[in-house]
């Protein structure tokens, strides 16, 4: 079944979406190594940044973290 719908599926702009997924993976793995070096405070960011991802009121604690978190471009 997998090998059929492989076979099958429309691979157009695969590349694209492949490298942007590539790019959000590197991001995370750098924000991981980036915060973990900093300790509690790294934490603290993190568990923000994971909290203001899940909520539907992100908007306060996007303010808390502004100028905390790291943002990949």
């Amino acid at each position: 079944m997998a090998s059929q719908a492989l076979i099958i599926m429309d691979a157009g702009g695969m590349d694209e979406k492949i490298n942007e997924a590539l790019r959000a993976l590197a991001c995370d793995v750098y924000k991981e190594i980036l915060y973990s070096s900093m300790g509690r405070i790294g934490t603290a960011i993190s568990t923000l940044e994971n909290i203001n991802a899940a909520s539907p009121w992100n908007s306060t604690i996007e303010k808390l973290i502004a100028g905390f978190s790291v943002s990949c471009s």
